[in-house]
């Protein structure tokens, strides 16, 4: 019966979010994430920066989207280089998302243009904003999406429980509780196949020791953490993202 009415319950749940924070001058990189997005199970949450500084977005606002997101999405470019006080936002902002992903995006030709540090920063991605960046972007995305798992877990619970049931014999009981059990563990195995979030490469800065994974179409780029201009060293069992 639980994994029936874990069934029925789920309708109720809410959709995975993930807080994007960007200058409303990149329409651009706006409609390329917002595209990216689209068709998932994973709401976008936008935060223009210009917004926030203003004081157009109260504090408790941007609070409250940040602890309803399961990741922070931090889109720089020179726009956002040019706004007042961006810095300082941005810093608390990742402190307040820091026990969650924070992912830095930028954009390849913008190399040299941004000098903004994230010092809590989990993941760092740089991008030409094409169609490969446009399938790596939307893999990220949905998998923060852990509703679909939930909907393969309980309905593979229920059809074991149900096969276990008619196959059960005399003592039905123990033959539901077995196929739920099987049921349960190939869905949960099946749903984390399909949901394989890309690492990238996990660096260690030399100059300010900070760990984080880099997802690099090149072999150049800064730190978002202190600022240095980097080139990245690999082994032949890695590659860069496709």
């Amino acid at each position: 019966m639980v994994p029936l009415r874990f069934l029925e319950e789920y309708g109720g749940v809410e959709m995975a979010q993930i807080f994007i924070g960007h200058s409303r001058k990149d329409e651009g990189l706006r409609t390329f994430f917002a595209n990216a997005f689209a068709g998932t199970n994973v709401k976008a949450f936008f935060a223009e920066f210009e917004k926030i500084v203003n004081g157009e977005m109260t504090p408790n606002q941007i609070k409250q989207a940040i602890q309803q997101s399961q990741a922070i999405f931090i889109i720089l470019s020179p726009n956002v280089q040019d706004i007042p006080h961006t810095r300082d936002w941005i810093v608390s902002e990742a402190a307040a998302g820091s026990n969650v992903d924070v992912w830095v995006f930028e954009q390849e030709q913008d190399t040299g243009k941004i000098t903004i540090s994230i010092p809590f920063l989990r993941q760092y991605m740089t991008m030409k904003a094409d169609e490969g960046d446009y399938k790596y972007l939307r893999q990220i995305i949905e998998s923060y999406c852990d509703h679909d798992m939930i909907k393969t877990v309980a309905a593979t619970t229920a059809a074991g429980a149900g096969t276990g049931y008619l196959l059960g014999g005399k003592n039905k009981a123990a033959g539901t509780l077995a196929g739920a059990l099987i049921g349960l563990a190939g869905g949960y195995l099946y749903s984390k196949g399909v949901k394989k979030r890309p690492v990238g490469i996990s660096v260690i800065c030399p100059k300010c020791r900070t760990r984080y994974s880099v997802h690099l179409s090149s072999y150049d780029f800064r730190c978002p953490v202190c600022n240095e201009n980097l080139r990245l060293q690999i082994n032949p069992s890695q590659a860069l993202r496709p």
